[in-house]
């Protein structure tokens, strides 16, 4: 039975730390003769060097030069003193059925970019807002709602002569792939991986037919179900499969029904 990292001894520690260079941003470089996933012995140390650099910043009050940190901390005594003290290895993402499980979860749970609720996917002929394949474009694969705030999550997949340009489609990319936040506090309802940010606009910027206004100046309904009650719709887009999610606010009017019906 191979070891797993939360089981090693202080002298397999350190022949690990030797094996690996420290805070290095290139994957190859945890490449090690444990048989440990790169990735996860780079999270590993990542969470090493948070460790005494909040130590410092405790004692010091100021930012520590990470290279001073090395030179107190990069030792065989003080790795293993903070490897011992983990109690909970829920944050570490070993390579083995706990992870390939958590990754089954992060999939299966779709939430909200808005509020984090799970969301409820809305069957094809009941979609909000349309999938412009008409026009040229690839086209919505699913659309899903919030009970909580009601937005909507209109998803679209890469178009497919792109696709060798992520890692859900590309497995040498996928080898060096590491899921990061970006800042950004949402997962992908396709694969669960976390989205990175596009932009922000108004619906009536793009959907509505501007040029049309009611007496007051504000847009008229076009083909598009917009009308003058606009809404804000993000877009972002996952780094792993390729997929692009617009999220649109609910309407106040949709709000006004939602509370109605008592959601």
């Amino acid at each position: 039975m191979s070891v797993k990292i939360h089981e090693l001894d202080k002298e397999s520690l350190w022949k690990l730390r030797k094996e690996i260079v420290l805070n290095s941003l290139f994957i190859h470089d945890y490449d090690n003769s444990f048989g440990f996933d790169p990735r996860d012995v780079c999270t590993f140390f990542d969470g090493f060097i948070e460790h005494v650099d909040s130590l410092e910043r405790e004692e010091n009050q100021v930012a520590i030069p990470i290279l001073d940190l090395f030179k107190k901390y990069d030792n065989p005594d003080a790795l293993f003193d903070w490897y011992s003290s983990i109690e909970d290895w829920d944050w570490f993402r070993y390579t083995d059925n706990k992870k390939q499980k958590h990754d089954m979860e992060k999939q299966e749970k779709r939430r909200c970019i808005r509020c984090d609720a799970e969301l409820e996917e809305v069957p094809k002929d009941q979609w909000h807002y349309p999938s412009f394949e008409d026009e040229g474009c690839h086209g919505s694969v699913m659309e899903l709602r919030c009970p909580q705030c009601g937005a909507y999550h209109s998803v679209s997949d890469v178009e497919e002569e792109d696709r060798e340009n992520y890692p859900a489609y590309n497995p040498e990319l996928a080898e060096t792939f590491i899921d990061s936040d970006h800042g950004y506090a949402g997962h992908c309802p396709k694969c669960g991986n976390h989205v990175v940010w596009s932009g922000d606009f108004m619906r009536s910027e793009v959907w509505c037919d501007t040029e049309v206004l009611d007496e007051n100046g504000k847009p008229i309904h076009d083909e598009y179900g917009c009308d003058p009650d606009d809404a804000l719709v993000t877009y972002v887009m996952c780094p792993y499969c390729g997929a692009s999610i617009e999220i649109v606010d609910a309407k106040q009017s949709e709000l006004d029904e939602m509370r109605k019906a008592g959601k």
